[in-house]
């Protein structure tokens, strides 16, 4: 899942929201140095990735995209479930979404001192840009796209997956509100879990 999904899971814990959009950004042994509650979001974050990998409904998505471009489907589809999660956040949260990302916003400008420098550095433009917000936009997410390919270190064609967004646009949007409520629920589940057990893995 992509940073609005992964902010959505852990957002009534603070700490926790910090440390599952930090998933991305810390590598495994790292994240020793955060506190209880973050490290908690950074494992509850590589869960859900994991969850979110194996589930038959996001496979499915991922077959939806053009074989030449499926190498890029995972990362491609968890920004396109994103847009399907802003355009319908009132179903999953009860703020709005602009409220919601004014919050997360605030948090990590608090936070910035503990945050990996890559996320320092994308930070003014998330912002500046109000990315959370704009995801309800389907031209964001083509915009998106377009950022993410030059970021990577190799020339890919990441960028085109736009266009097999737009071709299946209801069909991914179908397969997100079915797919979304296990994440919800398994989300719920693996918190206990940790919360239970500490967080050592």
């Amino acid at each position: 899942m992509n940073f609005l999904a992964h902010l959505l899971l852990s957002s009534h814990d603070d700490e926790e929201m910090i440390g599952n959009l930090l998933g991305d950004f810390v590598r495994k042994g790292e994240e020793a140095r955060y506190s209880d509650a973050m490290r908690r979001g950074i494992l509850l974050h590589r869960r859900i990735d994991g969850f979110t990998d194996r589930h038959p409904l996001f496979r499915r998505s991922r077959q939806r995209i053009r074989p030449g471009l499926r190498r890029y489907g995972g990362v491609a589809v968890d920004l396109f479930y994103d847009h399907f999660l802003a355009r319908e956040f009132s179903r999953y949260h009860d703020i709005p979404l602009e409220t919601f990302a004014l919050r997360v916003y605030r948090l990590l400008e608090a936070y910035e001192a503990d945050l990996p420098e890559r996320l320092q550095r994308v930070l003014p433009a998330m912002i500046g840009r109000n990315w959370l917000f704009s995801y309800r936009e389907a031209e964001t997410i083509e915009r998106a796209l377009e950022r993410m390919a030059l970021r990577l270190s190799r020339p890919n064609a990441l960028a085109e997956t736009a266009e097999d967004f737009r071709h299946h646009y209801e069909a991914f949007a179908e397969d997100f509100a079915l797919f979304f409520p296990d994440l919800v629920a398994f989300t719920r589940q693996e918190r206990a879990v940790l919360m239970e057990n500490g967080t050592a893995g």
